[in-house]
């Protein structure tokens, strides 16, 4: 089957090259982290499961705080498998701006990844539309609300074989809701559908004739849309990316 959503580019390669790379995390020392297409899906497919048993459905928005990484692309593709919107936070936004962003998209869900806890916690105590926090380790962040239910991200894992989500989503339906930089004013969330992601992903490959062994080094932030743009174009042509953060 031809792609149509966001997240099947990335189960379209794990399906035909599963040990095909995708993401390379440079390091600052030792190795480099090096992840196949196979990984990021079938984490991918772990975070969905995880978020549809905390009542995620289709429509919904979840909120994304992470550093490029490959506990990004997992969260991301999972929150689209999901059937759920992608609300990517930035990671250098201060709490008030994250509390707006969050409470302005209507997510009710949030995940974040390691090495957020800075902005995080302080931005907790302004979420009071927030229901559920998933995180690496929960319990080691203070101030938690009540009314907030915490998720550990291992939780909930999915078996090995467990048959793949194949939920009825079409591509109209809202991939992702990226907030503005707001240079001239507040930032507003851009609402992007699956077919605008697909539309951008699909001429950035023709044009510039991307092909499975193209690799790109991603220096733009993931929650920013041209960022974003790297991560999709390079999975649609089943490339790989590396990510770089030291900049």
């Amino acid at each position: 089957m031809t792609p149509f959503l966001v997240h099947q580019l990335v189960e379209a390669v794990a399906a035909h090259a599963p040990e095909r790379e995708f993401l390379v995390e440079a390091a600052v020392a030792g190795e480099a982290g090096r992840h196949s297409y196979r990984d990021v899906d079938r984490a991918a497919e772990r975070m969905a499961r995880r978020l549809i048993a905390h009542g995620v459905g289709r429509g919904d928005r979840v909120a994304l705080l992470a550093h490029n990484s490959a506990a990004y692309a997992e969260a991301y593709y999972g929150i689209l498998k999901a059937g759920a919107a992608a609300v990517p936070l930035n990671t250098a936004a201060d709490p008030a701006s994250l509390q707006h962003f969050v409470a302005d998209s209507g997510a009710e869900v949030l995940i974040a990844a390691a090495r957020t806890e800075r902005v995080l916690v302080p931005a907790l105590a302004r979420m009071p539309g927030l229901r559920v926090l998933i995180a690496p380790d929960p319990d080691k962040l203070p101030l938690i609300p009540a009314h907030v239910t915490t998720v550990r991200w291992s939780d909930g894992e999915a078996p090995a074989d467990a048959e793949p989500l194949r939920l009825p989503l079409i591509d109209r339906d809202l991939a992702s809701v990226i907030y503005t930089s707001g240079s001239t004013g507040r930032p507003r969330g851009a609402a992007l559908s699956h077919l605008a992601l697909m539309t951008n992903a699909r001429s950035i490959v023709q044009y510039l004739e991307l092909g499975p062994d193209d690799r790109v080094l991603a220096v733009l932030p993931f929650y920013y849309v041209y960022g974003k743009s790297l991560l999709n174009s390079h999975a649609c042509a089943g490339g790989t990316v590396v990510i770089e953060n030291r900049f």
